[in-house]
């Protein structure tokens, strides 16, 4: 198990997000997922602001050895929101990695690697707490980096990529400069559509 990232909201709640090669990772009832997809899952844990006990825990993940790829999902950024919503970045090597319906990019682009941003409501249950999820590439490598949250809910991510058709909307520079590049990209608070 291996944590990355963490944030507090605003009851002094503690979210935790990683990786797990764990089955027996520990999850709370009424999840997302109870189960490891994969062989890698990344998880998310909310801990009480006291730190003795879980308020959610899941994992998500999709199952990477369908294309054969040596490796799964690696989230590298949480925020929380003002009403105790997570917000995820990271990237998967998964094709079957869960998006939600009306998604921006709902299908894996290729090239390995894609960025996903993936919005839970930890308030809500099983499927319900996945509020938005999304995969964000092109048919190179990407990798999310960062992720944040704006007053309106528009959510931003940014990282690097390999890819020359890597999705664009008003772009300052349109085109790949060189071999790998930064993006920034900014989604519609339902994840639907680029900003």
């Amino acid at each position: 198990d291996q944590a990355r990232a963490m944030a507090v909201d605003g009851d002094g709640s503690l979210y935790v997000t990683g990786e797990t090669w764990t089955p027996t990772f520990p999850t709370t009832p009424g999840a997302y997922d109870s189960s490891l997809a994969g062989a890698q899952d990344i998880f998310v844990t909310k801990l009480k602001a006291t730190g003795d006990g879980l308020l959610y825990s899941t994992f998500i993940g999709g199952d990477e050895t369908a294309q054969g790829a040596p490796s799964g999902e690696y989230v590298n950024d949480i925020v929380v929101d003002g009403a105790g919503a997570a917000y995820l970045g990271g990237e998967t090597t998964a094709p079957d990695f869960p998006t939600t319906p009306g998604a921006f990019q709902t299908s894996f682009a290729g090239g390995d690697t894609d960025v996903f941003v993936t919005r839970l409501d930890t308030t809500q249950s099983g499927a319900d707490s996945m509020v938005f999820s999304t995969y964000l590439g092109g048919s190179g490598k990407d990798f999310g980096i960062g992720v944040a949250v704006d007053e309106a809910g528009n959510t931003y991510v940014t990282g690097h990529t390999r890819s020359d058709d890597f999705p664009t909307r008003n772009p300052y520079q349109g085109e790949l400069g060189g071999t790998r590049d930064v993006f920034v990209t900014k989604l519609n608070p339902t994840a639907s559509a680029l900003v």
